[in-house]
């Protein structure tokens, strides 16, 4: 009898579609997705799918991407209180830090006693310095080469490397004085086409660690030169707050020293690897709309009047209306995790408008199609549903800053729109990712016309940028001419 049950129930999750449609292969292994996303463009093959399986596209037997835009704030709001992580977040196997941390507990104790006081207004301030201080590192950079194009992605990558470092560790990569990656976050950044595809493959993580005694990897040498990083910024005797020193300070969150230990250092391997690439994604797609649409780089300009040429702060950046629409465009656009970051819905299941998602299955949201509102049509109808009859914007593939303050009829639903998430696992790290992204744009735009070097059009980081989980901008050449002093 049981065995019949066993039976019909694998019949009706694998044949009848219990969750969504899908290819064949998603419903019976998770291995067909690895396959899938092999080749780092796993943003754009999730969009075909999309385009020929609706809005629920099943990925693996117990796992769905969707584009509802009424699963966004389900699924990442404020009212997601019960939504969990499923074992995508055991990268980091045997190791937790904030972001891999699946036990609520242990999750919301870090989060409280360390993480939001690092991000609180008050130890904003403390970095403000620090983020100016790299800005016109770069900027010199810029000026030491005269007028010849420069790659801004790389630079860019260079800038938060260097900034996370010195946040992290009290001292930087030293990229934008050396002009290049330095060894562990060039290793740090080639990782993410393994972890893309064994993300998919949890349960691979836990064998391929348990083989590590017999084998010795770069990643690893990397893991153990941020650990002494990480020893020696405990025992400096540095006065400077920064992130680290936070995390120094917060409750043990064990009474064994060992795991304290480990939370400790893992957390500061994350505030270097989430804190960089996140950032530079997203401000190399600010700076190829400043080339591309050059009107962007006035309307700032005649926002920044106010201040008279000085430095705005972190509170008085969050009044400029254009400047704050400009970024919410590029994080609508761009997220830099396009495909979305996995969640598992709690035993009870969860209802998404009149659909019902069973329990313990892994959801995801990639926002780099709800953000343009128009996966779940089909290739040929995309641009004309999406204009006739939107869920999410009116006119949205158009970069339009005035629709978050004075045209707010172009935001249909508001609630889509959640490029940090919301509520327990939202990233805490906002406050600081938005005063790099306000300070670097205005910061440039100040000092220098913005535009695309000769023979570059900016295409390559449209169609050429890789999907390693977070999205790694393609190179692209910008000129930057020294604005005349006004």
């Amino acid at each position: 009898m049981l065995e019949s049950i066993a039976v019909a129930s694998v019949i009706w999750w694998t044949f009848m579609g219990g969750l969504g449609s899908s290819p064949f292969l998603a419903k019976l292994s998770k291995f067909w997705h690895a396959w899938d996303v092999r080749n780092s463009d796993g943003y754009k093959r999730l969009d075909k799918l999309h385009e020929r399986y609706g809005e629920y596209v099943r990925l693996g037997p117990e796992e769905l991407s969707i584009t509802d835009p009424k699963a966004i704030e389900a699924i990442y709001g404020l009212r997601s209180t019960k939504i969990l992580k499923p074992p995508f977040y055991d990268y980091s196997f045997p190791r937790r830090s904030l972001h891999s941390a699946r036990d609520t507990s242990e999750h919301d104790k870090r989060r409280r006693t360390a993480w939001t006081r690092a991000f609180s207004a008050d130890a904003i301030k403390n970095y403000e310095n620090r983020v100016i201080m790299y800005t016109d590192k770069l900027s010199a950079q810029i000026d030491s080469d005269g007028t010849k194009p420069i790659n801004i992605t790389k630079w860019l990558a260079f800038f938060a490397f260097d900034l996370m470092g010195d946040l992290a560790f009290g001292q930087s990569f030293d990229s934008l004085g050396k002009g290049d990656f330095h060894w562990g976050t060039k290793l740090l950044r080639d990782s993410g086409r393994g972890h893309v595809v064994l993300g998919k493959l949890p349960w691979l993580i836990e064998i391929i660690v348990r083989l590590q005694p017999f084998t010795t990897t770069e990643m690893q040498t990397f893991y153990n030169w941020c650990a002494e990083q990480s020893e020696k910024r405990k025992h400096s005797k540095s006065t400077e707050k920064d992130i680290s020193s936070y995390l120094l300070d917060a409750e043990p969150m064990s009474s064994d020293p060992a795991v304290n230990e480990m939370w400790r250092q893992e957390d500061t391997n994350l505030i270097v690897s989430a804190g960089s690439d996140t950032t530079t994604e997203v401000m190399s797609h600010c700076f190829y709309y400043l080339a591309k649409q050059p009107i962007h780089q006035q309307r700032i300009r005649e926002e920044l009047k106010v201040f008279d040429g000085r430095h705005p702060t972190a509170k008085e950046f969050l009044d400029l209306e254009y400047l704050n629409g400009y970024i919410n465009e590029n994080l609508r656009l761009h997220h830099p995790v396009p495909c979305g970051l996995p969640r598992m819905t709690p035993p009870e299941g969860l209802q998404v408008g009149d659909r019902h998602i069973p329990g313990n299955i892994t959801v995801c949201c990639p926002q780099w199609m709800t953000g343009r509102c128009m996966s779940h049509y089909s290739a040929s109808l995309k641009l004309l549903m999406c204009g006739l009859a939107p869920k999410t914007y009116q006119r949205p593939l158009e970069v339009i800053p005035e629709r978050w303050y004075s045209q707010p009829e172009l935001v249909i639903n508001k609630g889509a729109f959640l490029p940090f998430f919301a509520g327990r696992w939202s990233c805490v790290g906002r406050p600081l990712a938005l005063f790099q992204l306000q300070n670097m744009i205005t910061t440039m735009v100040s000092r220098y016309d913005v535009a695309f070097a000769p023979g570059e059009d900016g295409s390559g980081i449209i169609e050429r940028s890789v999907d390693h989980v977070h999205l790694y901008p393609a190179d692209m050449l910008l000129t930057f001419a020294p604005r005349k002093t006004e």
